[in-house]
């Protein structure tokens, strides 16, 4: 576990920060993640280097900084049960098309194996899970969204410690675009998903999209 120093706002902020966004940040991203001022989060990144929690990767116009996982994420072995690192993920649904969005991640630090998947994130402590699923919905895909409720919770065969709550939202405005860790977005049917997804996708997750391709109404629960 990380040194008990470094258990300081500002530092939590931007620890927080990239475990959500799980890529390299720089210190001007991290700051704009973290909701923290430039100066804060230049002083908590400058710390967490320094603690070897941190490590900076030169790059232009400026460098960036990448989270030593092993350092901030538990020994999952010392755990035989109930501690998890949660996700928030949004199935985002257009009803005018039929169709629900999807985002491709590139080199996921977590689950190799990740590519296409739900847009979503690690909820934080202080909102709700709804206005979680919201910020992160619109702050990945540039999509506000709305009529949010959980479907299914689920872990991964890949990696039983992750534990993800499913929310279906209605997309109500903006225009999509991929950001914050998505390369590119995909409107598709619902049911398509299987065609991209490279993790498991769980039997009641896929009859719900059935459900929902075939209704045109998000179904009361998968």
């Amino acid at each position: 576990m990380i040194n008990p120093r470094l258990a300081k706002k500002g530092n939590v902020a931007i620890l927080n920060a990239m475990l959500g966004e799980r890529r390299p940040l720089s210190i001007k991203e991290a700051a704009e993640v973290a909701g923290i001022s430039l100066s804060t989060a230049h002083a908590a990144i400058t710390l967490l280097v320094k603690e070897n929690v941190v490590k900076k990767i030169p790059a232009k116009p400026f460098p960036r900084f990448e989270l030593d996982y092993s350092r901030v994420i538990p020994d999952w072995a010392q755990f035989d049960r109930g501690v998890f690192l949660v996700n928030v993920l949004g199935i985002v649904y257009d009803p005018k098309q039929g169709r629900i969005l999807i985002g491709r991640r590139e080199n996921d630090p977590h689950l190799k194996e990740l590519s296409w998947c739900f847009p979503g994130g690690r909820p934080s402590y202080d909102a709700d899970l709804e206005e979680y699923v919201r910020h992160k919905v619109k702050e990945k895909t540039n999509l506000k969204v709305g009529e949010e409720r959980v479907i299914f919770a689920k872990t991964y065969p890949e990696k039983r410690e992750f534990l993800s709550v499913y929310y279906v939202c209605a997309a109500n405005a903006g225009c999509e675009k991929p950001m914050n860790g998505f390369v590119e977005l995909k409107w598709v049917k619902p049911t398509e998903v299987k065609r991209y997804f490279t993790t498991s996708l769980h039997p009641r997750i896929y009859e719900f999209l059935r459900k929902l391709e075939e209704s045109g109404k998000a179904p009361s629960h998968a």
